[in-house]
């Protein structure tokens, strides 16, 4: 399931369990915040991604191939464009929703 960052609501309105992808400092952080945050994206099962480039994301687009091949519902949410020729578009558009 592809959502948008303006309707991170989805997955309070959707019957099934969404396991979503989410950025690996959601899981580093340090202090009493930073533990309350990684306990939190821990227990509702989302997936950390490490973002720094190159092949880093591998380990977390395995397993989130392997959650699909489970008929777990796997949720994203893509990136707003940047080029100028999609100005003003966020998240999930055309290209997402085939």
């Amino acid at each position: 399931m592809a959502s948008n960052h303006t309707s991170f609501y989805d997955w309070l309105v959707v019957r099934r369990r969404i396991i979503f992808l989410a950025k690996s400092s959601y899981f580093t952080g340090r202090g009493l915040r930073g533990r309350l945050r990684r306990h939190f994206f821990t227990a509702c099962r989302q997936v950390p991604v490490d973002r720094s480039g190159g092949g880093a994301g591998e380990a977390a687009l395995r397993t989130a191939v392997r959650l699909v091949g489970e008929g777990q519902l796997l949720g994203v949410f893509p990136p707003r464009a940047r080029a100028p020729r999609m100005a003003g578009s966020t998240g999930a558009g055309p290209a997402w929703s085939a």
